[in-house]
């Protein structure tokens, strides 16, 4: 039977029925041999009695009226189970953030680019153990060196959030009977949101005019360099960099920063830059057509620098 299983012991008596009856049990391990007092059922020739939960392998026999029954010997069985679940995550470059360790957990939050490791702590040792994704494919489990109860790990790197069932066969074929689930739920990192403040529209200028440019940039782990790009008609295009500005975050974000993120080169999150474009030490002159937008640079899921721009504006020259 199924260990922590209950057992009911029934004794049936074909012929006179003794006043009472005894089970006893044993292990085998001890020389001492629990007895307990059997129950009859009205006036049936039948005694009955119940052992709440068989731990580990035991024997047992009926004892009546100075006799014995036969002596009968019970195995018990474990269907493989997680005990539970151990999260390593080794987070990308982009986030700033320390690796982390979380205990016993049924569903993790991680950053795109993340490595994980899943560490699952078994009842016993198996001889087949892989998680299996919605769409019917596998990833082995393998045994981990520890000493200890038996441990199956594996390490991927998400990209795309998932739900992930533990499945196990242990040495004699026996598949875990109790589902085990684990929730990976990826959060994307987004490209920068560059957005043109002033002017926010194309313009109309003369040939000795200053425009002063404004832009906004946004970036969920922050930003590395932003910059400027413009060109006039029949000529190469021209790349600034440019300084930015951090603009303060609400205090609750802020906070929440802090606490998560390490204090060693963080880069800005919310940034404003500005420039002041000459059209006079530009030379133009009318009937010209200037184009311009920003650029800014974060951080790829791999680690490599991402630009991204947006709003491409164009001045005429009247």
């Amino acid at each position: 039977i199924e260990k922590g299983s209950p057992l009911l012991v029934v004794a049936h008596f074909g012929g006179a029925v003794p006043p009472d009856a005894s089970l006893v049990l044993g292990d085998g391990k001890t020389g001492s041999e629990p007895i307990r007092s059997m129950t009859r059922s009205l006036e049936d020739p039948t005694f009955a009695a119940r052992v709440e939960s068989v731990d580990s392998d035991l024997s047992y026999r009926v004892d009546f009226a100075g006799r014995s029954s036969d002596t009968y010997r019970i195995k018990v069985f474990e269907y493989p189970a997680v005990r539970r679940t151990d999260a390593r995550m080794v987070y990308p470059q982009y986030s700033s953030l320390d690796t982390k360790v979380v205990e016993d957990i049924r569903h993790v939050t991680l950053l795109e680019g993340t490595e994980l490791t899943l560490s699952c702590h078994l009842n016993k040792p198996v001889v087949e153990a892989k998680l299996v994704d919605p769409d019917g494919r596998s990833t082995e489990l393998k045994p981990a060196a520890e000493i200890g109860e038996p441990v199956y790990q594996t390490t991927l790197t998400p990209t795309e959030s998932k739900r992930y069932k533990v499945q196990l066969v242990d040495r004699d074929g026996r598949s875990n009977n109790r589902s085990h689930e684990i929730a990976v739920h990826v959060t994307r990192n987004n490209a920068p949101l560059v957005k043109t403040i002033q002017p926010s529209r194309d313009v109309r200028v003369s040939p000795v005019e200053e425009l002063a440019l404004k832009v906004r940039i946004e970036d969920d782990f922050g930003v590395i360099r932003q910059g400027l790009s413009y060109s006039i008609a029949g000529s190469e295009p021209r790349q600034i960099e440019l300084e930015g500005k951090e603009v303060e975050e609400k205090k609750e974000s802020a906070k929440k920063v802090a606490t998560t993120t390490p204090k060693k080169n963080i880069p800005k999150r919310r940034v404003q830059a500005s420039h002041l474009l000459d059209f006079e030490s530009l030379k133009a002159v009318p009937d010209q057509l200037v184009t311009y937008f920003f650029w800014a640079e974060d951080l790829g899921p791999d680690g490599k620098p991402r630009p991204t721009h947006r709003d491409i504006f164009f001045a005429e020259v009247r």
